[in-house]
């Protein structure tokens, strides 16, 4: 179904969960944990992770972190991000999934 977000005087805006597969290979299982995150969250991967975007309810890009291309086990310090929900695009070299992260101080 439709997941909608409040934001601060802008109204709902609609996220849509996006999973992309690059050269028609499957999808790769890939998971964010822990999620809520306090200090740090883990992506996990079947496949090496190339990068992780973290973005904020508006969209706007706050992070970038770039792994080596043997990662199979990624962290992400969420230390200098405000408590609220934030969007995190994991990049692999087979896919791209988009989550839904918590961050919980």
């Amino acid at each position: 179904g439709n997941v909608w977000m409040g934001t601060n005087g802008s109204g709902l805006i609609k996220l849509t969960p996006v999973l992309l597969t690059l050269d028609n290979q499957q999808p790769v299982n890939i998971s964010i944990t822990p999620n809520p995150a306090n200090n740090t969250t883990t992506i996990i991967s079947g496949d090496a992770v190339n990068s992780a975007d973290v973005f904020d309810s508006a969209g706007r890009l706050l992070m970038t972190n770039n792994y080596s291309s043997n990662s199979y086990y990624s962290i992400i310090s969420t230390n200098s991000l405000s408590n609220g929900l934030y969007l995190v695009k994991v990049v692999t070299t087979q896919s791209e999934k988009v989550f839904k992260l918590m961050i919980q101080h």
